[in-house]
């Protein structure tokens, strides 16, 4: 009679135990609404518990069992990366224990043009919730012309400083086959802002390098307008009354640094400039117009 209890008692507890690991095993891999792709964004925060966790995630209306997603957390061993995530109902519980224990947080693309400047940056980088214009703006400071435009993916919870870093790293990378020197980055950024069709990166910066040589005022319109702080058409006047060091109307010689963030094309241009007899260019519907003399310059503006 006590074998027969106690085999029944063995029996019911391995039914119980085979139930609850079925039990597990669906509520695990099965998710809450297969149908529903909507991603939701969700925070794992710093330091949070898998208890408190599960219940945000149940509340979230993303899971259905907190308690699966307990064990299933305990028996993977997972470590809880915090940061920012996309979920939806109709992913399972092992898929986002798996995204959080990896840290396949939430990636922001951003993309920089060249010719930006750091201003500018901060701008892209605030409209897209990255960072804080201001927190970039201070941890970019002095970084003219040094920070890389290209297209980035930023994870979430990435701090101004990093975003720097990596700009700057990208920088190095990218111009490691190029002597890159002050006069050559300042040229290029203002190269960067002159041109009008690809091909007249070398010839722009052909002429600047001519003018250079003989200490012939630079005269380039984008310095005027980085010492106002804006891309905007300037004015006749502005050659004149805006007061600036950048102001190359006034002042001999490169301006004291980059006025932009240059891309590689512009870069090896102003390191490579084309030999030439030009010191004078103007645009016109998309082409550029030479001349050697200031003379010919003028008749070519009444020609053009």
């Amino acid at each position: 009679m006590l074998k027969r209890i106690i085999l029944i008692i063995f029996l019911i507890i391995i039914g119980l135990a085979f139930g609850t690991l079925m039990y597990l095993k669906q509520a695990v891999y099965t998710p809450l609404n297969k149908s529903d792709n909507h991603k939701k964004l969700f925070v794992v925060p710093q330091r949070t518990s898998t208890q408190n966790l599960s219940r945000k995630l149940k509340e979230t209306g993303l899971i259905k069992s907190p308690l699966a997603f307990v064990i299933y957390s305990k028996i993977k061993r997972i470590n809880l990366q915090a940061g920012q995530y996309k979920f939806s109902p109709s992913m399972t519980i092992a898929t986002i224990v798996n995204d959080i224990s990896t840290g396949k947080v939430v990636e922001y693309k951003v993309t920089f043009p060249e010719g930006l400047r750091i201003t500018q940056m901060a701008d892209i980088l605030e409209s897209q919730e990255v960072v804080k214009k201001q927190d970039f703006l201070k941890a970019a400071q002095g970084q003219e012309g040094y920070l890389f435009p290209d297209t980035y993916s930023f994870s979430s919870g990435i701090s101004a400083n990093q975003i720097v870093k990596i700009m700057k790293d990208n920088f190095q990378q990218r111009t490691s086959e190029v002597r890159i020197t002050p006069r050559i980055l300042i040229l290029a950024s203002i190269v960067e802002k002159e041109i009008s069709a690809t091909d007249d990166r070398s010839k722009i910066a052909g002429v600047y390098t001519n003018r250079l040589n003989i200490n012939m005022l630079l005269q380039a319109d984008p310095t005027v307008q980085y010492a106002k702080g804006t891309w905007d058409a300037i004015t006749q006047s502005d050659y004149e009354t805006v007061i600036s060091p950048y102001n190359t109307y006034l002042n001999a010689g490169l301006p004291p640094g980059p006025i932009c963030n240059p891309g590689i094309a512009s870069i090896e241009a102003a390191a490579n400039p084309a030999k030439h007899e030009y010191f004078y260019f103007f645009h016109k519907n998309g082409q550029t117009v030479y001349s050697k003399t200031f003379i010919e310059h003028q008749n070519n503006l009444a020609k053009y």
